[in-house]
């Protein structure tokens, strides 16, 4: 229970680069929970790198190195499950804020526009 608030913690912070959050893995799993060692999570960045979606790769390794398959699918949905969250509860607010000014509704689909 404790790697998947762990991995959820990190997942609510990761939104866009992961690699900010690199720090927080190695206090989390390194030197708080003593988890894995410097040289095991230096691997699970590695690995990740082989894959689209780095860090969250890297979790679902770290995921696999602490609990076996069930760790590494838990750190997956843990990783995840926090930016599918996001973007679900932030679909009516973003409605509600285009509301019905013009420039209101310009701004949106300018925004829009430019994400993509």
């Amino acid at each position: 229970m404790a790697a998947v608030l762990v991995v959820f913690e990190i997942g609510s912070v990761m939104f866009g680069s992961g690699y900010v959050l690199l720090a927080f893995l190695r206090t989390e799993f390194v030197e708080r929970l003593h988890w894995l060692t410097e040289k095991q999570l230096i691997d699970a960045v590695a690995v990740g790198q082989f894959t689209p979606g780095p860090l969250s790769a890297t979790a679902t390794f770290i995921g696999y190195v602490v609990a076996g398959w069930r760790g590494a699918i838990v750190a997956t949905v843990g990783i995840f499950l926090p930016g599918f969250v996001l973007v679900a509860l932030s679909g009516p607010f973003l409605r509600a804020c285009e509301g019905r000014q013009p420039w209101r509704r310009r701004w949106m689909a300018w925004s829009r526009d430019r994400s993509r």
